[in-house]
């Protein structure tokens, strides 16, 4: 059984994909949700599918057994989150959570891995961050606006690695597994400061940053990710974050980015977890990071305007 936590769009992605595998899942919803889900991509050939997503709003997980093994097994725990919810939900459901069941954590943003394996002590864990698009214009309707990538990593391994992977992989295809996700979540946190808060202090979509006003911020704000990388002893340059980051902006160019719909939705924003991550590391490492510092009171001052804390 796969137990995907949250009725997101990423969420209802990963239903659509059991439902399409014929694999046995379930949505845990905190409200009451949909009865049917209508899932519609928009930048490949148009196709659309119709699915009956199994929901609960119980608080246990749904085991399944497996004749191969004779055994209970609970599958997947599968949190594809806002990186501010992961800690608060693990800290929810970890008591229904047997030693042996496997947790996906997927999420923008950078969480405290620390913490998580001291929640989870011998659960496996998988880290992974996808490019897959997706938003929901209607609660039963899922527009997917991208069809991407998936980096995964083990937090945790488990003795059944191949299996869970096997698993995963079918899920969010094609994915790339790696000894050491660190880097990769870096490399993306670093186009994340730059799309996230730029895109919802501008109020633009993501392909406006191309134009040349916002090229040195783009840059500064590169630098000093860069930096914070390197005196983590990981390998990059400068350069290589500022292509990679183009070409995230080329390649979502008529996307409009998440924090950019949190602000006009009034939601909280992953703040925090992206620009706030990167200044709480450079105050460790005393390291300055002065713009990214910036867009982070820039974006809690948008957040207050729209009434959050």
């Amino acid at each position: 059984m796969m137990n995907i936590l949250g009725n997101g769009a990423i969420g209802n992605l990963l239903a659509l994909q059991c439902h399409k595998l014929h694999l046995d899942y379930c949505i845990l919803a905190r409200s009451q949700a949909p009865t049917e889900l209508l899932c519609r991509a928009i930048e490949q050939t148009p196709q659309s599918h119709h699915s009956q997503p199994s929901f609960s709003t119980a608080t246990a997980l749904h085991p399944v057994y497996h004749q191969e093994t004779d055994s209970i097994d609970d599958g997947l725990f599968i949190l594809p989150l806002k990186a501010y919810q992961i800690i608060p939900a693990i800290e929810q459901y970890k008591a229904k959570l047997s030693p042996e069941v496997p947790v996906a954590l997927l999420h923008n943003g950078m969480v405290d891995q620390q913490h998580i394996l001291q929640l989870l002590p011998s659960n496996p864990i998988i880290v992974a961050t996808t490019s897959y698009g997706g938003f929901k214009p209607q609660p039963n309707k899922l527009n997917i606006t991208g069809i991407g990538a998936t980096q995964a990593g083990w937090l945790r391994n488990s003795v059944d690695n191949p299996y869970f992977q096997s698993i995963f992989e079918k899920l969010l295809p094609p994915c790339t597994w790696h000894s050491d996700i660190s880097l990769i979540l870096w490399r993306k946190l670093a186009v994340n400061a730059v799309i996230n808060p730029l895109t919802a202090i501008y109020n633009i979509p993501n392909g406006a940053l191309a134009q040349p006003q916002y090229h040195n911020t783009i840059m500064a704000i590169n630098a000093e990710i860069c930096t914070l990388m390197n005196r983590l002893e990981m390998p990059v340059t400068e350069q290589q974050l500022l292509s990679n980051c183009m070409s995230i902006i080329d390649k979502t160019a008529a996307n409009y980015s998440s924090m950019h719909q949190d602000v006009l939705h009034n939601r909280k924003t992953e703040i925090e977890n992206i620009n706030g991550y990167v200044v709480s590391q450079g105050k460790i490492l005393s390291i300055p990071t002065p713009i990214n510092s910036h867009l982070l009171e820039q974006v809690r001052k948008i957040e207050t305007y729209s009434g959050k804390k």
